[in-house]
């Protein structure tokens, strides 16, 4: 969805999940306020490494919408394929910290708290505790 996943900027859209595994489709409602499925060859999907996908437009501009909400939609696939060796290293540290405090409820410390990001940062997303 436009609003919740993206970012428009300098005439390019930013896909705000990653990793970028590829773009299914891009559907418009154009000024009539008709749904168009945009076709693949009107735009360029950049998936660079850990960073956001950008779809930019091979002519000049992405073609004019309906002024409506959810006026595009883009459907997209993001995520890993396999479990990275930082997240994986994160989990275990997790569930450790859990075993060996089991009494605690599930409590973290500051020094877990502190571990747990710096895993997750090395994966170039969001701080989730």
């Amino acid at each position: 969805n436009w609003s919740n996943n993206s970012t428009i900027s300098d005439g390019r859209i930013y896909l705000l999940k990653r990793p970028l595994i590829s773009v299914t489709s891009i559907t418009y409602y154009d000024p009539t306020n008709t749904l168009l499925t945009l076709a693949s060859t009107a735009y360029i999907v950049q998936t660079p490494t850990k960073l956001q996908g950008v779809i930019s437009p091979l002519q000049y501009a992405f073609p004019p919408t309906y002024d409506r909400e959810n006026a595009i939609t883009i459907t997209y696939q993001a995520g890993f394929t396999t479990v990275p060796n930082a997240a994986y290293m994160a989990i275990l540290l997790l569930v450790g910290h859990w075993y060996l405090h089991r009494e605690s409820e599930g409590i973290i410390t500051q020094e877990l708290h502190v571990g747990l990001n710096r895993l997750l940062n090395q994966l170039n997303t969001a701080r989730i505790i």
